[in-house]
Formats: C-alpha cells, sequence, structure tokens
C-alpha cells in the first residue's frame, strides 16, 4: 500500500508538471489552444498514453503569469479498460513575472478540481499506475519499461536540485472534489475514496508545511469509513530528509459491517512520521491511537531493501476493559458464567517484517488474570501460513462460557451436547487452514475438568487436520491423544486414539458429566473413526473398539447383593430386611472390551469380581436412539460369611440375570431372581430324581450280581 501511495502521489505532482510544461510550451502564443494536439504528442511520445483536452487552455500574461486547463484525461494502459486512467476537471497555477527575474519564483496556490484516479491491479499482479512505457521503448525492447518520473539519482548521491527550485515557494495546493478508487482483481478487493480534499500551505524547501485533508471512504461489505487529518510536513531542498509532524488523525467508521451493526466509532491517531529518502529508512518514533475507550501506543521503522522491505515495530495496548470498549461500540456483551470476566485487558508485542513473513516475538496477553506469552507470525498473507508457540499457567474456560441451562446441563457434557443440538465441522475453514502451533497450559478448566500440564500441538495444511501430541495429567492419571481431521473429501473424516491411564474415575465422571456412581481407578483406550459434517453424522458413522479397566471401585446407588437377598425374601414370602448404609456395589476389577459399528457400542465381555459376586455383561449401548439393551448374570461365590452372604445359599452357583432396557437416562432394571430359584429348584429336584434312580440301579445291579452269583454256586457247587 506504501507503493501505491507513492505513486498516487508521483502521479498528481507529474498531472502538475505536465501542465506546468504546458504553460511554458504555450508562454508566447496568443491562442494555446491550438497546440492541444502537440501537447497530447508530447505527453504520449514520454507515457505512451495519450492525453486529451476536452476543455479550454487558459492563458494570463500581467500582472501574472496563469495558466488554467479544463477537462484533462489521461488514458489508461493497454489491457485495462476504456476508462481514463486520470481526469481533472480543472487546474489553476499561477507565478508572479518579479519573482521569476529575481530567481526565487513565488507560485499561487495550485487548485485541481474533480480529480479522478482509477488504480487497478490486475489478475496476473500487474499495475496500471507501473505502466507507463513510451512506444519507442515497447519496440526497441519488446516489454515493459517504467518511466521514472522523479529525478535520477547517480553515484548514491541524492537528486540534485535546481536552485530556482529549491528557492521557489508555492502559497499552497488545493485539491477539492477529488476521487480515487482501488481494484485488485486478483483478490477481489475494491475500495473508493470520495470526496477527497487536500490543502497545503506555504510550500517550499527545508521549512514546515500546513498539511490538512478530509475525505470519505468506502472501503466494501456495508463500511464507510470517513477522516480528517491534520499534520506538519517538511522536506529538506536535497531531497534527503522529510518528516511529518503533530499528526492529529481521526477516523470514523460507520455502517452496518461494523461491529454489532450501524452505528459510528471514532479512533484517533497522533504522532509523528520521519523520512531518510535517501537511505530508504521510515521512521514512526511516536504513534497513539485512541478510541472507544481503548488505547494503542507504539513505535516503527521501515527501510526498503534489495529484498524487500524490512518493518519492525513495539505495540502497546494498555490495561483496558473488554465490556466497556464493548460498550463503547454498541455491542452486545456476552453472558458468561462468572460475571466477573472481561474486565481487562492488555497487550504488548515486538513486531518483525521480513520476506514476506509477520512475527509477534515476544507477545504477551493478559486477559483479567490469564496471561499468554510466546511467538506468533504469519507469512505469505495471500495464502496465510500461521505460526504459534505459547503458554500461560492457568486457563479457566468456563468462566467465559455462557451460563448453564435451567436444567443444569451443561453443553461440554454429553447430555448438554444432545439437548443443545447437533454442530457442524467448519469444512471451508479447515481446507483454507495453514496452521503449525503449540500451546502448553500448566492449569487448565474446560468444561468442568480440571487438567494440568497440558500440550497440544495442531497442525493443519491441505486441507488435513492433526492435533499431536495432545497430553495432560488428570484426577491422578494422565491423558494421551491423537486426534486427525480430513476435509479434502466431500465429508470431513475424523479419526481419534485415545489412551487415560490411572485416572480416578468418579471425580473425572463428576466434573465432566454430573455422574456420580462410578469410583474405581481407571484405564481407558479409544480408537475411532467416523465421517460427516454434523453431530448427528458423526454418531451415526462411529466406528471402532474400546477397552475399559477399573480396579478397586464401586458402583453408586445399586447394591446387587441386597436385591438379590430382597428377591429371595420376597420370593420365600418371608419379610425384606432393610440394608444399612449406601447403596453401592464394590468390586475389585470391572474389565471389558467394545467395539463399535454405526454408533453402537456393543460388549461381549464384561467381567466384575466382587467379594461375594462375580458378573459377566453382554449387550448394546445405541448412542444414536441413545438407549440400551443390556444383560449381566449374576453369580454368587466364594465365602457366604458376613456381608449377609448366609442368606443367599439359595442361589450358589445359581446364574441370576440382571436386565437394563431403555433410555441411556433413566433404563429399566429387571432382577430375575424367582426364574433364578426356579431353575435352581429345578435343578435340586432333578439331582434328587437322578441320585434316587442311580440308588435303584445300583440296588439293582447288585441284587442281580447276588442272583446271578448264587445260581453259579448251586451249579458248580461251593
Amino acid at each position: 500500500m506504501g507503493k501505491l501511495l507513492k505513486w498516487v502521489v508521483i502521479v498528481v505532482i507529474a498531472l502538475i508538471a505536465l501542465v506546468v510544461a504546458a504553460a511554458l510550451a504555450v508562454v508566447a502564443f496568443v491562442d494555446p489552444n491550438d497546440y492541444r494536439e502537440d501537447i497530447a504528442a508530447v505527453v504520449e511520445r514520454n507515457t505512451g498514453r495519450s492525453l486529451a483536452i476536452d476543455g479550454d487552455i487558459e492563458l494570463s500574461f500581467f500582472p501574472r503569469l496563469g495558466l488554467a486547463v479544463n477537462d484533462v484525461a489521461l488514458a489508461d494502459a493497454p489491457g485495462f479498460g476504456e476508462e481514463p486512467f486520470a481526469e481533472v476537471g480543472r487546474v489553476t497555477l499561477g507565478v508572479g513575472l518579479s519573482s521569476l527575474i529575481s530567481g526565487e519564483p513565488r507560485l499561487d496556490t495550485i487548485t485541481l478540481e474533480g480529480l479522478r484516479l482509477r488504480l487497478i491491479r490486475n489478475a496476473d499482479g500487474e499495475a496500471n499506475w507501473e505502466q507507463f512505457t513510451p512506444p519507442a521503448q515497447k519496440a526497441a525492447a519488446g516489454q515493459v519499461v517504467p518511466v521514472s518520473l522523479t529525478p535520477v539519482q547517480q553515484d548514491g548521491a541524492a537528486p540534485a536540485l535546481p536552485a530556482m527550485v529549491r528557492n521557489a515557494r508555492l502559497d499552497g495546493v488545493e485539491v477539492s472534489d477529488a476521487r480515487i478508487s482501488y481494484r485488485d482483481e486478483g483478490a477481489g478487493t475494491a475500495f473508493a475514496v470520495e470526496p477527497l480534499n487536500l490543502s497545503l500551505e506555504d510550500v517550499r524547501f527545508g521549512a514546515p508545511v500546513p498539511l490538512e485533508a478530509d475525505w470519505q471512504a468506502s472501503l466494501g461489505e456495508g463500511v464507510s469509513l470517513a477522516g480528517e487529518l491534520a499534520a506538519t510536513l517538511q522536506v529538506d531542498d536535497a531531497l534527503r530528509e522529510a518528516t511529518v509532524t503533530g499528526i492529529a488523525l481521526d477516523l470514523t467508521a460507520s455502517g452496518d459491517g461494523v461491529p454489532a451493526g450501524e452505528q459510528t466509532v471514532t479512533v484517533t491517531v497522533s504522532g509523528e512520521a520521519r523520512a531518510d529518502l535517501a537511505g530508504g529508512t521510515y521512521r514512526i518514533p511516536e504513534l497513539s491511537v485512541a478510541g472507544a475507550g481503548a488505547e494503542l501506543h507504539g513505535n516503527a521503522e521501515v527501510r526498503t531493501t534489495d529484498q524487500g522491505p524490512v518493518a519492525a515495530a513495539s505495540l502497546n495496548v494498555p490495561a483496558v476493559s473488554p465490556r466497556e470498549v464493548m460498550d463503547a461500540l454498541d455491542m452486545a456483551v456476552p453472558e458468561t458464567r462468572d460475571p466477573d470476566v472481561l474486565k481487562r485487558l492488555e497487550a504488548s508485542t515486538e513486531l518483525r517484517y521480513s520476506g514476506g513473513t509477520l512475527r509477534a516475538d515476544p507477545l504477551n496477553l493478559t486477559l483479567d488474570d490469564t496471561t499468554v506469552k510466546g511467538t506468533a507470525s504469519v507469512s505469505d498473507f495471500a495464502d496465510p501460513a500461521i505460526a504459534f508457540d505459547l503458554s500461560t499457567e492457568s486457563l479457566n474456560v468456563d468462566r467465559y462460557l455462557p451460563p448453564a441451562s435451567e436444567g443444569g446441563q451443561q453443553a461440554g457434557t454429553p447430555g448438554g451436547a444432545a439437548a443443545k443440538g447437533a454442530g457442524e465441522i467448519p469444512v471451508d475453514t479447515l481446507r483454507a487452514l495453514n496452521l503449525d502451533g503449540r500451546l502448553a497450559v500448566g492449569q487448565l478448566t474446560v468444561s468442568g475438568l480440571k487438567l494440568s500440564d497440558v500440550e497440544v500441538v495442531v497442525r493443519a495444511a491441505d486441507g488435513k487436520l492433526r492435533v499431536h501430541p495432545l497430553n495432560a495429567a488428570l484426577y491422578g492419571g494422565n491423558y494421551q491423544g491423537d486426534v486427525r481431521v480430513d476435509a479434502t473429501g466431500e465429508e470431513p473424516r475424523v479419526q481419534v486414539d485415545e489412551r487415560l491411564s490411572g485416572v480416578s474415575a468418579g471425580p473425572l465422571l463428576t466434573d465432566m458429566a454430573g455422574f456420580e456412581r462410578l469410583l474405581g481407578t481407571a484405564n481407558l483406550s479409544l480408537q475411532a473413526s467416523t465421517a460427516g459434517r454434523q453431530t448427528d453424522a458423526l454418531i451415526k458413522a462411529l466406528q471402532g473398539q474400546a477397552r475399559f479397566e477399573f480396579t478397586d471401585g464401586a458402583v453408586k446407588g445399586i447394591n446387587i447383593a441386597q436385591m438379590l437377598r430382597e428377591a429371595v425374601a420376597r420370593f420365600r414370602g418371608e419379610s425384606v430386611k432393610e440394608a444399612a448404609g449406601e447403596r453401592r456395589t464394590d468390586f475389585s476389577s470391572l474389565t471389558g472390551t467394545v467395539q463399535i459399528d454405526g454408533g453402537v457400542l456393543r460388549n461381549k465381555d464384561l467381567q466384575a469380581k466382587t467379594p461375594l459376586l462375580r458378573l459377566d455383561g453382554d449387550g448394546d449401548v445405541n448412542l444414536v436412539s441413545r438407549e440400551m439393551d443390556y444383560n449381566l448374570t449374576v453369580n454368587v461365590v466364594g465365602s457366604l460369611e458376613g456381608q449377609g452372604g448366609e442368606e443367599l445359599a439359595a442361589l450358589k452357583r445359581v446364574p441370576v440375570p440382571l436386565r437394563f432396557r431403555g433410555p441411556l437416562t433413566g433404563p429399566s432394571v429387571e432382577l430375575a431372581v424367582g426364574e433364578a430359584l426356579q431353575r435352581a429348584a429345578q435343578g435340586r429336584v432333578k439331582e434328587k430324581v437322578d441320585e434316587k434312580k442311580a440308588e435303584v440301579k445300583a440296588k439293582a445291579k447288585e441284587e442281580i450280581e447276588k442272583k446271578v452269583g448264587d445260581r453259579l454256586k448251586g451249579l458248580f457247587g461251593d
């Protein structure tokens, strides 16, 4: 943009120079209008573009030499359309004859009315303000050769100006009702400045020149930007140094594209700038920007090199309340679970730009009581590649989330997610994302979970994203994860490989989902894949396997041994004894594997061991319909002493079915003790019958053998 502004200034100066040249060419003639074609020929010979003067050329000689040109248009370069590159409705200038004779010319105020500049960069990256090429040079070289509109610098020295030019004084420059439009066909961006008014007073080299300007710009997307600028400009007569001091800039944004809709936002900029024109170094030693209750302070330096511009800047945002800024911008302040957040923000950084890469190092950002430190960079702004390495000691994300609903579910819990509805993977964003970043958090609270030593590395390119390593310490154990998203196809694909080891399941499930029924030390693993954009589609396409192991734990809210005792008592018609203490089933181990197919979790090998019982499980959990159909087989084993075991003697070695049916939030539970006891009774009857049959058979065999023996004795004798 700096190069563009430079060329805009050059073009304006060139137009003035052309008019001055025209004045000198016609000063000796009575009617300069007769020489329009000659003037146009000179311009075309030197720029390769045609000049049209459709209005009158007015000339005066005494007491001042004056010139006025009306309706001037300079054609655009080939390939940029038929509209003129530049137009001027009227240009006037004058100079006192006596000042010319003295060698210190004093010019009247130069006025430009109705200036129009049409700036275009095409899809190939060519700009129409760089295409000033005489036809002779095109024919000789067969290529575009820009024409320099500035003095030539030789042997490293600054361009020399004639003494008359160095000593010249200009009462001022007045540009009124100007319009500058810009269009980048490659990037698809455009903006226009209209009107633009500019005023310079008492212009001369080596002296301060007051400058004032105001404009109205249309930036597209429903945003208008009005500006007012006041400053003092000074350029030395050797064209080596330039300074701009006393900068006072007010910018006012308005329109429905401004945050929070149609409104007005005013920003004030103050400071100064210095330029080493010979060395190509530009400095802003002091800069202040203020608006909407926030401030920014800093300094900057830009150097031109053979490899392109190199820039450095220091920026500092003093502590400010984001809530107050949003109020000033008429933006809705988001509701948060903690009403005391978003009250303090401050930031500072050192910026460096070189070779197309902008780097912030160090970068410090404080929001409320969280301070983030690290580095960040952006390369290739046309197709930005973002990198960061950030760390913070503590971060509580939940404080900034919306308040929990009246039902108490949080969006981060399974129940809350289902209630909230399906989310969507941002496919277009993933496909455009080029990211390489690392985040380390000492203490992290998110979705109710309390994590420590969190390390997240995320990389994304060419439509593929991977989060790995993804490590954290939590609830006495560790988490390791590897998450991949492939958005190159029509539907994004997701793969996860996650492991929990040595985790205390009770506090984890309580904080994560408000589930307080399962205790123990957990070791879990999950390898799964799915495809889709919406959450519902992702669940339906879920495939994979999982393994779980809980040790030294308990299932709260259900006492299977007591349920068996109560069922046996009812079956026998006896009174039911109430159990003392908490209803829970303790276990020494709980293990199993899960196969996942189409969002249905199938388990066929659950095993649980308690001091009194052994449990085997087999069944399904359907995540799509959110229902379950699960069968447990309970076996009474081991010592029957203690824990009321003597009451279950009738069930020893008798499998008892325990069935769970219905919605996950409240399945029905059926314990078929009567059925088991009937089978046990039938079994015992069968055992008695079989025993009796065996006894009868044995006795009959004994009698037969005795009779046969007696007969044999009678036949053969003793």
